[in-house]
């Protein structure tokens, strides 16, 4: 039910809410439970990654606070130790960072490609252990548009 009745969903501007009957959470969507969200979500947000989804034809959509979260939650849940990724070299400096600094701790190898470079991005995947390509157009913050005519499809000699 809709804060008020409200006929469509109001922007609520609030993250702590309260529940009667003592602290309890409330029943999650399957999608929340297999993504690993807490049961609690801020009502326009999820509304919000409810529509978007609808318009994009896609099961399910979420959103991130910032750029650098969306990036982090994707590097940190699609790479293990032993793999592989690949980066352009003027892809966004903190996503470089955690890549090759703090990922690299726990065994994640990465390759910097300079960007449009189609020959350079061949000859770094290896596969079997590449598990992403990650680049950037506009890139940031340099703002460089890169058109990829020709870009290989990483994911066949990644497997994917």
């Amino acid at each position: 039910m809709k804060p008020e009745n409200a006929v469509t969903q109001p922007i609520v501007c609030t993250a702590t809410y309260s529940f009667s009957g003592g602290p309890r959470w409330p029943t999650t969507s399957r999608a929340d439970r297999t993504r690993g969200i807490r049961p609690l979500r801020q009502s326009t947000v999820r509304t919000a990654e409810r529509k978007i989804a609808a318009l994009d034809g896609s099961e399910d959509a979420v959103l991130f606070g910032s750029g650098m979260a969306a990036v982090s939650t994707l590097l940190l849940a699609l790479l293990r130790s032993g793999q592989h990724v690949v980066l352009t070299s003027d892809c966004y400096r903190r996503t470089r960072q955690l890549v090759t600094g703090f990922l690299a701790r726990f065994g994640v190898e990465s390759t910097l490609v300079p960007p449009g470079d189609i020959a350079a991005l061949e000859a770094a995947i290896r596969p079997g252990s590449t598990r992403l390509v990650v680049t950037e157009s506009p890139t940031n913050p340099y703002l460089r548009v890169r058109t990829f005519p020709g870009m290989p499809r990483p994911s066949a000699a990644i497997g994917g």
